[in-house]
């Protein structure tokens, strides 16, 4: 038996709201697996699952399989052939006082108060009083959001690594990133978005993006491109960068793929 045909005897296909969509519902591949291996976690990084964490003391890995929908894409950049664009140049240059440091991911008070500060700017409408209430780290385990904070960054496997940025010593984001031998997956990252002219968004993919090259990672992975969500399309700013075909499982060319999806979203067929 071949490792993908194993995969699909443990996994399950589940039903749920979208997470992108809110008129849509999304049908998702789950799969669980206790400790992953490098090999495993490359392999399952390539063929376009995501980790989400652990459930319990397993991994939770899922993939999008909707049958009316193939707009989440994995996204990945070949990190040899990364060239900034002039954009990209000016952030890296406003964010040179910035102190980065890579590691195994701690959590932290400080860690915590920035992640509420940020879901509840970004995502969420959390009460805004949870940010300074926080007297223990046991909160973490009272919250939901903090909950879902600590299983989503802090249940690292093997080679997680942890990047943070502070400014004059303060922490302004963090981020984590599960780490292959051929790969690098960016899982989630958090910043002060009151920061907003430094674009620590993209300041993070471009530390990542230095990190991987300099330690011979032939790709870093973003997650998912949604050529129709305005949040989840930035990815393609990252050249040169490859698309996962959700049909045919095949990596092709970014800017092929999207030429491909216009001429599929003009004629009404994606």
């Amino acid at each position: 038996m071949n490792i993908s045909d194993w995969l699909d005897r443990i996994s399950t296909i589940v039903s749920e709201q979208c997470s992108y969509f809110e008129d849509r519902q999304a049908q998702k591949r789950k799969l669980y697996i206790k400790d992953p291996d490098d090999l495993t976690l490359e392999y399952l990084i390539e063929q376009g699952y995501s980790r989400l964490g652990t459930n319990s003391s397993d991994n939770r890995f899922t993939r999008p399989e909707c049958p009316h929908c193939r707009q989440c894409m994995s996204y990945r950049v070949r990190t040899a052939d990364f060239k900034p664009s002039q954009n990209m140049k000016r952030v890296m240059k406003k964010n040179r006082d910035l102190e980065i440091c890579w590691q195994t991911p701690q959590l932290t008070l400080s860690k915590a108060r920035l992640y509420l500060k940020y879901r509840l700017e970004r995502h969420e409408q959390l009460l805004k009083n949870l940010i300074d209430e926080l007297p223990v780290l046991n909160f973490f385990y009272r919250e939901p959001a903090l909950e879902g904070m600590k299983h989503r960054m802090f249940s690292p496997v093997a080679g997680t690594l942890e990047l943070t940025l502070r400014l004059d010593k303060r922490l302004v984001g963090f981020a984590t990133f599960d780490r292959g031998k051929d790969a690098l997956h960016a899982l989630y990252s958090v910043y002060d978005t009151s920061l907003h002219h430094r674009s620590l968004g993209t300041e993070i993919i471009l530390q990542g993006l230095q990190y991987a090259t300099e330690q011979g990672i032939p790709y870093l992975y973003l997650g998912y491109y949604i050529p129709q969500h305005s949040k989840m399309n930035y990815k393609i700013r990252f050249k040169p960068g490859e698309i996962r075909d959700p049909f045919s499982g095949r990596w092709i060319d970014a800017d092929e793929a999207v030429a491909l999806i216009n001429r599929a979203v003009n004629s009404k067929k994606f």
